[in-house]
């Protein structure tokens, strides 16, 4: 999941695991060894290349979606983006933008 918040000054990704009922502990463990090893190694080309797509996807399918999203919704993103200085775009620019600038991302840039 990608959340983009203005007003927290951040972009959340979350991260899921999943295991058996007894084995929660085990599974946790490994999801933290896991973000541990991202920490310490970074991403390789073919991790950056899934996740940069898995973004794109994320956009474009909320660009998809916006003719659909309530004024109510949309009104709160505009009164945030207003109340922190951030620039209101549309989920289509966003996604044009995503488009235009994801080809300029790099491993070296990602992993520092």
């Amino acid at each position: 999941m990608f959340l983009n918040s203005a007003r927290e000054g951040c972009v959340l990704n979350s991260l899921s695991v999943s295991g058996e009922g007894k084995g929660w502990e085990r599974s946790v463990r490994a999801l933290g060894q896991e973000v541990a090893s991202l920490v310490r190694y970074g991403l390789d080309g073919n991790e950056m290349k899934r996740l940069l797509k898995q973004l794109l996807v994320q956009y474009r399918q909320d660009a998809e979606r916006e003719a659909t999203t309530n004024s109510e919704d949309k009104l709160s993103h505009l009164v945030e983006c207003a109340e922190t200085g951030d620039a209101y775009m549309s989920a289509a620019q966003r996604y044009r933008l995503l488009e235009e600038l994801a080809p300029a991302v790099t491993l070296d840039a990602l992993n520092r």
